[in-house]
């Protein structure tokens, strides 16, 4: 057994309070998520006398209060040496007995800060605050075997860094493999042996002529203007405006509020087509009674494109492969129907790379964090189209590959859990494991204690959380949540709480309460 010495963290720990007398806008630091350091934040200008900033030294041991259980905490870099940050992101000097490296292993080693989440205390915004890592234990030894032991650490984490990197480039290897067969799908490449062995097959054109007369649509000038053909196509191919090959016009779908609760009518996320395949577990349920014979209700075979989204997502677009009139479909999407089974083809055309920059470069709207594609635009993107005897081969072919990224994805992903796994025991190994114990509650008290008595109000819901508690006086977060403007989502209502707490000063928690807000 090592004959460590067992102390409290506070032991080790002093929190720096060096006020900053002249606050600097651009010598500010951050604390990146996940383990990955500290960094200068960006500049952004500041509001005069709003925020107390501090002076941080290199070599001291700093975390974010917020973020502590998501890995925000590391040791303050030479390069950051006198920056600052404010009491959100408090720093500390560390005893000499200690050197720094050992209080960032300690919450870092089996993932330690992980276990964290339950002490973080708070409403608006949960926080973790000095005095509780204070109370934690922790086993360290001489200064010498601390140097020895760090020593292997730190060359253990270099390799284990070094291979999540190259693993993670695999997956981005993949994808870009991904976008490559997408690319040679739509400029013929993918099937360019088809073409050399089936030298009797029909030109696109005739397709199109089959799609009018057949639909009756009004013939259109097949051919886009030169300087609109994005490349060049194969002699048999034909380019033509979405518009000339999908059924109807594209129809926006519905986003009635959702409920809390299992009903008849099932409503898509955004997120069920985000991945350019059709997830069915992301949906929500609404009260609202759908008509049978209203567009929004999903057909087996229905696109459904994305007109609003992030600029990297706008647009993306996923094939319905369900049950006719199980779900309808959220107002930033879109539904369109391709003529003569042609859907497969033509969502390997909507998720390539040519495609995806037209809706990109051509989306617009006044919020740029959500840029819109509309009807118009969509209807006039540019299709590359084959015979569809050759659309029946690339499709095939593009499944065929497809199924191989999987694997390698699947073999990648692998790989990265292995080697944490692998680092993580061996961390632990190298180090040691501090048993560590929260103070566990009282099961007797927790027994006997008092249930709550809700106050939801069904008749005073959807409204803001100042107006809820000037009807309502003090409420416990969670009936407040419920009855606010954002009973589906706790992240809007958190941000929103702690807005009104924290720069409002509008909320505050009732003393002796926990979990009760009331006005200030």
């Amino acid at each position: 057994m090592r004959d460590w010495k067992k102390v409290k963290l506070g032991d080790l720990l002093t929190e720096s309070k060096i006020v900053s007398e002249k606050p600097d806008a651009n010598k500010r630091l951050t604390v990146r998520l996940h383990t990955e350091g500290i960094e200068k934040r960006p500049y952004s200008k500041d509001k005069k006398g709003a925020t107390k900033y501090y002076i941080r030294s290199k070599g001291q041991f700093i975390y974010g209060r917020q973020n502590l259980h998501k890995g925000a905490f590391g040791i303050v870099p030479d390069e950051l040496d006198g920056f600052e940050s404010s009491a959100d992101i408090p720093a500390f000097d560390v005893d000499k007995s200690c050197l720094p490296e050992w209080i960032y292993y300690f919450f870092k080693k089996g993932n330690f800060y992980l276990k964290l989440e339950p002490i973080a205390k708070g409403v608006g915004s949960k926080r973790i605050n000095p005095s509780q890592i204070f109370n934690l234990d922790i086993l360290i030894p001489s200064i010498e075997e601390q140097k020895k032991l760090l020593a292997k650490a730190i060359n253990l984490t270099k390799k284990y860094e070094q291979a999540d990197i190259e693993f993670k480039k695999q997956i981005e290897h993949v994808k870009q493999l991904k976008q490559t067969i997408f690319s040679d799908a739509v400029t013929g490449k993918l099937s360019e042996e088809w073409r050399k062995n089936n030298l009797n097959k029909k030109h696109a054109s005739e397709l199109l002529k089959q799609i009018n007369k057949s639909f009756q649509f009004e013939p259109e000038n097949n051919r886009l203007n030169e300087n609109e053909e994005p490349f060049i196509i194969p002699d048999s191919w034909i380019w033509c405006n979405l518009s000339q090959i999908i059924i109807d016009k594209p129809k926006n779908g519905y986003s009635p509020k959702g409920v809390n609760y299992e009903t008849q009518t099932k409503s898509l996320k955004l997120s069920a087509t985000t991945k350019g395949i059709f997830d069915d577990t992301q949906i929500k349920y609404i009260e609202e009674e759908i008509p049978k014979d209203s567009h929004l209700w999903l057909k087996n075979g229905d696109i459904l494109i994305q007109r609003s989204n992030s600029l990297e997502y706008v647009g993306i677009s996923a094939i319905y492969h369900g049950a006719d009139d199980e779900f309808v479909y959220p107002d930033l999407m879109v539904k369109i129907q391709v003529v003569l089974n042609m859907q497969e083809y033509i969502h390997i055309c909507l998720n390539s790379q040519y495609i995806r920059t037209y809706f990109r470069s051509n989306a617009s709207g006044a919020s740029t964090s959500m840029p819109k594609i509309n009807q118009a635009l969509i209807q006039k993107a540019p299709i590359p189209l084959p015979p569809i005897e050759e659309q029946c081969k690339i499709v095939t072919e593009v499944n065929r590959l497809n199924n191989i990224c999987k694997e390698l994805e699947v073999e990648a992903n692998k790989n990265i859990l292995n080697a944490k796994m692998i680092f993580d025991s061996s961390l632990m190994e190298i180090l040691g494991e501090d048993l560590i114990t929260f103070q566990s509650v009282d099961k007797t008290k927790e027994n006997v204690q008092k249930k709550r008595i809700i106050k939801f109000d069904s008749k005073t819901t959807h409204m803001d959380l100042v107006e809820l508690l000037k009807d309502h006086g003090k409420l416990h977060a969670e009936d407040l949540w419920k009855m606010s403007k954002f009973p589906e989502s706790i992240d809007d209502f958190y941000a929103e709480l702690k807005h009104q707490i924290e720069v409002k000063k509008s909320i505050k928690e009732v003393e002796n309460e926990k979990g009760y807000l009331e006005l200030v």
